[in-house]
Protein backbone atom coordinates (compact mmCIF):
# COMPACT_ATOMS: atom_id res chain seq x y z
CA UNK A 1 0.00 0.00 0.00
CA UNK A 2 2.93 2.33 0.86
CA UNK A 3 4.58 1.86 -2.79
CA UNK A 4 1.21 2.52 -3.84
CA UNK A 5 0.86 5.97 -2.35
CA UNK A 6 4.43 6.52 -2.67
CA UNK A 7 4.21 6.09 -6.84
CA UNK A 8 0.73 7.94 -6.70
CA UNK A 9 2.32 11.36 -4.90
CA UNK A 10 5.49 10.92 -7.28
CA UNK A 11 3.01 11.06 -10.27
CA UNK A 12 0.89 13.84 -8.66
CA UNK A 13 4.27 15.31 -8.84
CA UNK A 14 5.58 14.96 -12.15
CA UNK A 15 2.57 16.22 -13.51
CA UNK A 16 2.39 19.36 -11.16
CA UNK A 17 5.96 19.86 -12.17
CA UNK A 18 5.50 19.73 -15.99
CA UNK A 19 2.30 21.96 -16.08
CA UNK A 20 3.44 24.38 -13.42
CA UNK A 21 7.06 25.00 -13.41
CA UNK A 22 8.70 23.25 -16.68
CA UNK A 23 5.73 24.67 -19.12
CA UNK A 24 5.09 28.31 -17.37
CA UNK A 25 8.64 29.16 -15.27
CA UNK A 26 11.27 27.41 -17.66
CA UNK A 27 9.01 28.76 -20.89
CA UNK A 28 9.32 31.87 -19.90
CA UNK A 29 12.89 32.16 -18.35
CA UNK A 30 11.47 33.11 -14.56
CA UNK A 31 13.92 30.19 -13.98
CA UNK A 32 17.02 28.89 -16.05
CA UNK A 33 16.96 25.54 -16.58
CA UNK A 34 14.64 22.58 -16.49
CA UNK A 35 16.89 20.94 -13.79
CA UNK A 36 16.79 24.11 -11.80
CA UNK A 37 13.20 24.50 -11.48
CA UNK A 38 12.41 20.75 -10.81
CA UNK A 39 14.60 21.12 -7.22
CA UNK A 40 13.23 24.67 -6.45
CA UNK A 41 9.43 22.98 -6.85
CA UNK A 42 10.45 19.56 -4.91
CA UNK A 43 12.37 21.79 -2.37
CA UNK A 44 8.49 23.71 -1.22
CA UNK A 45 6.98 20.17 -1.75
CA UNK A 46 9.01 19.10 1.25
CA UNK A 47 8.68 22.41 2.82
CA UNK A 48 5.19 21.62 3.38
CA UNK A 49 2.08 24.58 4.00
CA UNK A 50 3.69 27.65 6.04
CA UNK A 51 2.62 27.53 9.47
CA UNK A 52 0.56 30.46 11.23
CA UNK A 53 3.09 32.44 12.24
CA UNK A 54 4.85 32.01 8.97
CA UNK A 55 1.61 33.07 7.15
CA UNK A 56 1.21 36.04 9.58
CA UNK A 57 4.46 37.04 8.80
CA UNK A 58 4.55 36.96 4.92
CA UNK A 59 1.03 39.55 5.67
CA UNK A 60 2.88 41.85 7.11
CA UNK A 61 5.82 41.70 4.52
CA UNK A 62 2.91 41.93 1.65
CA UNK A 63 1.31 45.63 3.17
CA UNK A 64 2.71 48.78 2.08
CA UNK A 65 1.88 51.85 4.47
CA UNK A 66 -1.50 52.84 3.50
CA UNK A 67 -1.99 55.13 0.52
CA UNK A 68 -2.38 58.54 1.05
CA UNK A 69 -3.53 60.97 -2.04
CA UNK A 70 -5.27 60.43 -5.17
CA UNK A 71 -5.83 56.82 -6.45
CA UNK A 72 -7.13 55.94 -10.02
CA UNK A 73 -9.90 52.79 -10.17
CA UNK A 74 -8.24 50.77 -12.47
CA UNK A 75 -11.94 49.46 -13.76
CA UNK A 76 -12.41 52.89 -15.05
CA UNK A 77 -9.34 53.53 -16.45
CA UNK A 78 -9.76 50.63 -18.52
CA UNK A 79 -13.69 50.97 -19.90
CA UNK A 80 -12.63 54.93 -20.55
CA UNK A 81 -9.86 53.13 -22.65
CA UNK A 82 -11.93 50.64 -24.00
CA UNK A 83 -14.28 53.44 -25.31
CA UNK A 84 -12.02 56.24 -26.79
CA UNK A 85 -10.80 53.01 -29.09
CA UNK A 86 -14.19 52.56 -29.91
CA UNK A 87 -15.18 55.90 -30.50
CA UNK A 88 -11.74 56.55 -32.64
CA UNK A 89 -11.41 59.52 -30.30
CA UNK A 90 -7.81 61.49 -29.13
CA UNK A 91 -7.95 61.51 -25.03
CA UNK A 92 -4.54 63.30 -24.05
CA UNK A 93 -5.30 63.04 -20.62
CA UNK A 94 -6.28 59.26 -21.23
CA UNK A 95 -3.22 58.46 -23.11
CA UNK A 96 -1.56 60.66 -20.01
CA UNK A 97 -2.52 58.15 -17.82
CA UNK A 98 -1.83 55.06 -19.23
CA UNK A 99 1.84 55.97 -19.56
CA UNK A 100 1.77 56.30 -16.00
CA UNK A 101 0.18 53.08 -15.57
CA UNK A 102 3.04 51.66 -17.77
CA UNK A 103 5.56 53.50 -15.63
CA UNK A 104 4.15 52.05 -12.91
CA UNK A 105 4.06 48.71 -13.83
CA UNK A 106 7.92 48.66 -14.80
CA UNK A 107 8.85 49.69 -11.34
CA UNK A 108 6.55 47.34 -9.93
CA UNK A 109 8.55 44.62 -11.25
CA UNK A 110 12.18 45.96 -10.93
CA UNK A 111 11.09 46.33 -7.25
CA UNK A 112 9.64 43.00 -6.68
CA UNK A 113 12.56 41.20 -8.88
CA UNK A 114 14.80 42.77 -6.31
CA UNK A 115 13.40 41.14 -3.22
CA UNK A 116 10.87 44.28 -2.29
CA UNK A 117 7.27 42.67 -1.91
CA UNK A 118 5.89 46.12 -1.11
CA UNK A 119 5.82 47.15 -4.04
CA UNK A 120 2.89 44.74 -5.01
CA UNK A 121 0.82 46.65 -2.47
CA UNK A 122 1.82 50.27 -3.40
CA UNK A 123 0.57 49.31 -7.17
CA UNK A 124 -2.76 47.58 -5.97
CA UNK A 125 -3.37 50.99 -3.30
CA UNK A 126 -2.85 53.13 -6.08
CA UNK A 127 -5.37 51.47 -8.53
CA UNK A 128 -7.71 50.53 -5.68
CA UNK A 129 -7.18 47.06 -6.83
CA UNK A 130 -8.77 44.23 -4.25
CA UNK A 131 -9.82 46.74 -1.95
CA UNK A 132 -11.58 44.35 0.81
CA UNK A 133 -9.33 42.02 0.24
CA UNK A 134 -6.78 44.43 1.81
CA UNK A 135 -8.33 45.80 4.13
CA UNK A 136 -9.18 41.64 5.77
CA UNK A 137 -5.81 41.37 5.84
CA UNK A 138 -4.97 44.93 7.70
CA UNK A 139 -7.49 44.14 10.06
CA UNK A 140 -6.03 40.92 10.73
CA UNK A 141 -2.74 42.12 11.37
CA UNK A 142 -3.79 44.73 13.07
CA UNK A 143 -5.08 42.21 15.72
CA UNK A 144 -1.55 41.02 16.66
CA UNK A 145 0.64 43.77 14.90
CA UNK A 146 4.53 43.06 14.40
CA UNK A 147 6.98 43.50 17.16
CA UNK A 148 9.33 47.08 16.74
CA UNK A 149 11.90 44.86 16.03
CA UNK A 150 10.21 43.30 12.98
CA UNK A 151 9.17 46.90 12.06
CA UNK A 152 13.19 47.81 11.89
CA UNK A 153 14.05 44.69 10.17
CA UNK A 154 11.12 45.11 7.49
CA UNK A 155 12.72 48.94 6.59
CA UNK A 156 15.94 47.60 6.80
CA UNK A 157 15.02 45.01 4.19
CA UNK A 158 13.24 47.40 2.22
CA UNK A 159 16.50 49.64 2.08
CA UNK A 160 18.49 46.51 0.82
CA UNK A 161 16.08 45.42 -1.94
CA UNK A 162 16.19 48.92 -3.14
CA UNK A 163 20.04 49.01 -2.98
CA UNK A 164 19.84 45.67 -5.01
CA UNK A 165 17.55 46.94 -7.83
CA UNK A 166 19.60 50.14 -8.18
CA UNK A 167 22.16 47.77 -9.21
CA UNK A 168 20.38 45.08 -11.11
CA UNK A 169 17.34 47.60 -12.97
CA UNK A 170 19.45 50.75 -13.29
CA UNK A 171 23.21 49.43 -13.67
CA UNK A 172 24.85 51.37 -10.58
CA UNK A 173 27.02 48.61 -9.42
CA UNK A 174 29.80 48.71 -7.35
CA UNK A 175 32.02 49.67 -10.65
CA UNK A 176 29.53 52.57 -11.77
CA UNK A 177 29.31 54.06 -8.33
CA UNK A 178 33.38 54.13 -7.97
CA UNK A 179 33.28 56.64 -11.19
CA UNK A 180 31.03 59.01 -9.06
CA UNK A 181 34.07 60.42 -6.71
CA UNK A 182 32.78 64.07 -6.54
CA UNK A 183 30.14 62.64 -3.93
CA UNK A 184 27.67 63.49 -6.32
CA UNK A 185 25.59 59.63 -4.97
CA UNK A 186 25.26 61.75 -1.44
CA UNK A 187 24.46 64.54 -2.84
CA UNK A 188 21.58 62.98 -4.92
CA UNK A 189 20.34 61.35 -1.72
CA UNK A 190 20.09 64.17 -0.19
CA UNK A 191 17.73 66.03 -2.79
CA UNK A 192 15.27 62.99 -1.77
CA UNK A 193 16.08 63.81 2.22
CA UNK A 194 15.21 67.41 1.41
CA UNK A 195 12.40 66.67 -0.50
CA UNK A 196 10.86 64.58 2.36
CA UNK A 197 11.38 66.96 4.84
CA UNK A 198 9.90 69.70 2.98
CA UNK A 199 7.36 68.72 0.89
CA UNK A 200 5.80 65.58 2.75
CA UNK A 201 2.99 67.59 3.87
CA UNK A 202 1.65 67.63 0.11
CA UNK A 203 0.84 64.01 0.52
CA UNK A 204 -2.04 64.43 2.86
CA UNK A 205 -3.84 66.96 0.61
CA UNK A 206 -6.34 65.95 -1.95
CA UNK A 207 -4.41 65.16 -5.31
CA UNK A 208 -1.13 65.93 -3.20
CA UNK A 209 0.65 62.94 -4.47
CA UNK A 210 0.54 63.92 -7.90
CA UNK A 211 1.94 67.37 -6.77
CA UNK A 212 4.66 65.64 -4.47
CA UNK A 213 5.64 63.76 -7.94
CA UNK A 214 5.76 66.01 -9.79
CA UNK A 215 8.24 69.07 -7.94
CA UNK A 216 10.76 70.48 -10.17
CA UNK A 217 14.52 69.09 -10.23
CA UNK A 218 16.20 70.61 -6.84
CA UNK A 219 18.38 72.87 -7.11
CA UNK A 220 21.08 70.85 -5.45
CA UNK A 221 20.88 67.55 -7.76
CA UNK A 222 23.96 66.69 -9.08
CA UNK A 223 25.02 68.62 -12.40
CA UNK A 224 26.18 65.40 -14.31
CA UNK A 225 22.64 63.48 -13.65
CA UNK A 226 20.33 63.70 -16.36
CA UNK A 227 17.40 65.14 -14.92
CA UNK A 228 14.75 62.13 -15.60
CA UNK A 229 16.76 60.34 -12.58
CA UNK A 230 14.84 62.90 -10.46
CA UNK A 231 11.75 60.29 -9.87
CA UNK A 232 9.98 61.55 -6.55
CA UNK A 233 7.53 58.64 -5.88
CA UNK A 234 6.35 59.12 -1.99
CA UNK A 235 7.70 59.85 1.90
CA UNK A 236 8.64 56.56 2.38
CA UNK A 237 9.54 55.50 -1.08
CA UNK A 238 11.71 58.43 -1.10
CA UNK A 239 13.44 57.53 2.65
CA UNK A 240 14.69 54.24 1.15
CA UNK A 241 15.63 55.04 -2.18
CA UNK A 242 18.17 58.36 -0.31
CA UNK A 243 19.18 55.52 2.52
CA UNK A 244 19.70 52.90 -0.34
CA UNK A 245 21.85 55.75 -2.10
CA UNK A 246 23.71 56.57 0.87
CA UNK A 247 24.57 52.80 1.56
CA UNK A 248 26.51 52.81 -2.14
CA UNK A 249 28.18 56.37 -0.80
CA UNK A 250 29.83 54.29 2.22
CA UNK A 251 30.59 51.12 0.58
CA UNK A 252 32.21 53.49 -2.52
CA UNK A 253 34.38 55.52 0.35
CA UNK A 254 34.90 52.21 2.00
CA UNK A 255 36.24 50.78 -1.61
CA UNK A 256 38.56 53.80 -2.39
CA UNK A 257 39.88 53.56 1.35
CA UNK A 258 41.14 50.07 0.78
CA UNK A 259 42.46 51.14 -2.98
CA UNK A 260 44.35 53.52 -1.29
CA UNK A 261 45.85 51.98 1.65
CA UNK A 262 46.62 48.55 -0.88
CA UNK A 263 48.54 50.65 -2.89
CA UNK A 264 50.73 52.30 -0.43
CA UNK A 265 51.76 48.64 0.92
CA UNK A 266 52.85 47.71 -2.45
Amino acid sequence: MTNTTDAARKTLEEATFKQIFKDYYVKHGFISSEQEAKAFFLAGMAAGPATPAEQERTQHVLLADDHKGMRVDYTGLFKQARGALARGMKEPALAEMLRQLQEHLTELGQRWYAGDAAAVDEILQLYCIEKDARAAIKSNASQQAPSTAAQERDAIADITAERERQKSAEGWTPEHDDEHEDRSIALAASCYLSHYISRQWLTEEPDGLRQYQSEELPDDWPMNWHEDWWKPKNPRRDLVRAAALIAAEIDRMDRAALAHKTGEQR
